[in-house]
């Protein structure tokens, strides 16, 4: 049976130049492993850089939900290990609800090409977020994508904590059984805004 292990590194920026519009970027730097009784492959370096926008359609306000429309390209100037032959556009609608003072639900329901060739997959999210106190929250969520009437599933479920106003921490846990393969995930993440 195939073995695959790795670890990555993601950076995310994001700049408001309006309360409904902002730019994003991120850069992603990874190191894979993918070993089987008959050899040892690894992957190295930068694995992905993406550049986009995101637009609030909708502001909600209580239980009224709130829509926003987000675009990105990811760009093939990246290391030749995880490179692609052409940059690949993604579109996002997404949507968020608050359910009660300690449910909320926010969706993502999107088209995404890979770079590779002209087609194209279908990508969700469905992510349940709970209250736990002030500074503190949970999320239990879902995603996959759809391409080629072939259905790839996820699951993962997290805690955030609210340090300060400007500082929260992320923790996650996540896991996957499609076509036979499963995979597992442990995610670590800090969020610091500079600019109030």
């Amino acid at each position: 049976d195939p073995r695959f292990s790795g670890w990555g590194y993601t950076l995310q920026l994001r700049y408001g130049i309006w309360e409904d519009f902002e730019l994003r970027s991120a850069v992603q730097v990874r190191r894979d492993r993918l070993e089987s009784d008959l050899e040892e492959v690894t992957a190295k370096g930068i694995s992905l850089w993406w550049v986009g926008m995101r637009y609030n359609l909708v502001n909600g306000d209580g239980f009224r939900p709130s829509f926003g429309i987000q675009t990105e390209i990811k760009l093939n100037w990246v290391s030749e290990d995880y490179q692609q032959d052409d940059i690949a556009p993604k579109i996002l609608l997404s949507h968020s609800q608050k359910l009660s003072n300690t449910f909320s639900l926010t969706t993502n329901w999107g088209l995404e090409w890979s770079g590779a060739d002209a087609g194209v997959m279908g990508t969700y999210v469905i992510n349940l977020g709970i209250s736990l106190s002030d500074q503190l929250g949970a999320f239990i969520e879902t995603y996959g994508e759809l391409a080629d009437r072939d259905l790839d599933a996820r699951f993962d479920t997290g805690l955030a904590y609210l340090v300060n106003d400007d500082f929260q921490l992320d923790l996650s846990l996540g896991y996957g059984s499609n076509e036979g393969l499963k995979d597992y995930f442990v995610d670590l993440g800090c969020s610091w805004r500079i600019w109030p």
